[in-house]
Order: structure tokens, then sequence, then C-alpha cells
């Protein structure tokens, strides 16, 4: 990470080292109701599969004929397990792609209290495919370009507070993390603010990829950064004794600042963006013991000068997990 913008070192730094990996702790507080059973004070173990990806999209229209530079990580899958205990979490997960991750580092933090949700992501990525395509009518007639990128490096950084109206009988993360469970059918209008910002450093793209890249765009480094909020709405349904289906769907307005550095002098100018976050989630928990699965996808674009910006990331959990509640257990586990 030597060449990430200086205020994002301390922070990335400093989780690295606590963590160690590419995970983080999450800690949840919430009130047991008749609708939400909370976790909080028994320690929760898990073991998590997870597959994720992040892309990355500049494309460009001239005479009906678009094309798009795309940089990739790839599908990347991981194995690693998690536990929590009151505020105290923890994470650790293994590479099961190391050729696609190596290079790659993601650092993630949630928590929650009551109706308050805060949640944290720093990534920084080097190891990634770069590709050039050109469609007409939506229909790809040849990829120009194809190739892995070592040199280059996309830095994302997002913190997002979530405030829950209903949270006294909806559990956001019931089906997510197995910080509760929910009891009884309920959903809950959910506002959101996030800040967010996306820098990419592509001095260092190779031969043919620099000058396909320069030509059409001419940057060689930028950063988005900008404030995102909306007001979404998430809904836990209990089709029967033992499972949980959630969903969530923010929609999010973005107000965003691209500062480009190109040949010319630097360039600074505002524009209006939306960014969608959707989760949806399947848990089956009998007695002390769950499994299920979960996914997260979050959707931005924005229309840049000269071009179209957009970004997607994605991530799928498939996990078991286990509920410990006697002083005994505790002790040997932590």
């Amino acid at each position: 990470m030597k060449s990430m913008p200086i205020g994002f070192r301390p922070v990335a730094h400093c989780f690295l080292l606590l963590l160690l990996a590419g995970g983080g702790p999450r800690t949840y507080a919430q009130t047991d109701t008749s609708y939400f059973r909370s976790y909080y004070k028994k320690a929760v173990a898990r073991i998590v599969y997870t597959y994720r990806t992040r892309d990355f999209y500049f494309s460009s229209k001239l005479a009906g004929l678009t094309t798009t530079n795309s940089f990739h990580t790839g599908n990347e899958f991981f194995i690693g397990a998690d536990a929590s205990y009151k505020w105290a979490g923890l994470n650790y997960s293994i590479s099961l792609t190391p050729n696609q991750s190596k290079r790659n580092t993601n650092v993630q933090f949630s928590t929650t209290y009551k109706p308050l949700r805060f949640q944290m992501n720093v990534s920084s990525l080097q190891n990634l495919n770069y590709s050039v395509t050109r469609e007409k009518s939506g229909a790809t007639l040849d990829t120009v370009l194809s190739e892995r990128e070592n040199d280059v490096q996309i830095v994302t950084a997002r913190m997002k507070l979530d405030y829950v109206f209903n949270y006294r009988r909806y559990g956001y993360s019931a089906s997510f993390s197995q910080s509760g469970r929910q009891l009884k059918n309920a959903g809950s209008v959910i506002a959101s603010i996030a800040l967010s910002s996306d820098n990419f450093f592509l001095d260092k793209l190779d031969g043919p990829a620099k000058t396909i890249f320069d030509s059409t765009y001419g940057f060689t480094r930028t950063l988005m950064g900008g404030v995102e909020a909306g007001v979404g709405y998430g809904y836990n349904w209990v089709p029967g004794k033992h499972w949980t289906i959630s969903v969530v769907e923010q929609p999010n307005v973005a107000v965003q600042l691209i500062n480009t550095q190109t040949v010319e002098p630097q360039l600074s100018y505002r524009i209006i963006g939306f960014v969608n976050h959707f989760k949806l989630g399947v848990a089956y928990t009998r007695g002390r013991c769950a499994i299920g699965l979960s996914g997260y996808t979050i959707a931005g674009s924005n229309k840049m000068k000269h071009s179209n910006y957009s970004n997607i990331y994605n991530s799928v959990d498939v996990y078991v997990g286990w509920i410990i509640d006697t002083k005994k257990k505790l002790l040997l586990l932590f």
C-alpha cells in the first residue's frame, strides 16, 4: 500500500495490524422483544465461506459505438472464521484463490447499537484484470485488450451510518451475522448517510493498455469522493419456526467531487451520482446452531466529463454458526 494517500494510511494500517487479515470485527447490541431475540450477551462463533468480486467501468460513446475500459478483481474465494461476544469481535480469513487475491487487501468493521448501525470498509486493489471492449446497440462487437495488471492501484473507502426506525421489532442483521434471531415478521424504514471515495493510480499501466486508456480518458490519477444519503427499507420474513428470510434495499443519491490529474492542469468538478445497496439473506436456526446464505451488492453510477463511471461490489457468504451461552464455555472460548 505504498502509494496509498496519506489520509488513508493510519486507518488502514491500524486495522491491518489489529486484524492480520482482510476481515473485521462485528459487534451488536439490541433489546430483546417479542419480535426479536438478541444474542449480544452470548458468544457467537461461525465458519464462513466467502465469494467476492469488485468491478470498475469507464465507458464512452462515439458514433453509436460504446468503448468500455474495465478493471476487475476477478472471482475471489475465502474461508474464514469469526467470533463475537458483547462489544468484542474478530474475523480471520485466508484466500482460496491466491493468484487472484495477491496484493489485494480488504478491511471491514461494523457495529450496531439500538437504532444506529455503523459500517466501514477500506480496500487496496493492485492485482486486477484490465479489459477494453466495444459494443453497439447493447451487443459486444469485440474485445480489444484483456490482460492482468499488477502495478496499478485502486484504493476505496466507505463509512456508512444507518438509522433503523423500527429497531425494537426489526433485527437488521438477523440473517447476515447471527447477532440475533427474528421471531415474528417485521420491517423498518432505514435512513442512511455515507462518505465514500475511489482513488485510481494508473501511472504504471503497461504498454498497449496505457496507450488505449490515455487516448480515451487522458488521466493517470483521479479521486472520486462524495457524500451519499437516502431512505430505504428492510424486511424480515419468518415463514417457519426455524427460518428467516431478509431483504434490504437502500437507494442513495450521491454528491461527488471528481479530482483528476492529467497532462494538463488538474481538473476538479462536482457531479450527482446514484448508489444502491441491496442485501438478501436466508437463515435456518435450530437450537444453538445456525446455517445460512447472505449476499450483498453495492452498485454506483455517475457521469464524468466525456465518460460514464460505474462500480459494482458483490459478496456472498455461506456460513455455519454456534450460539454459546454458558459461562464455562465462554471462558474456554475467550
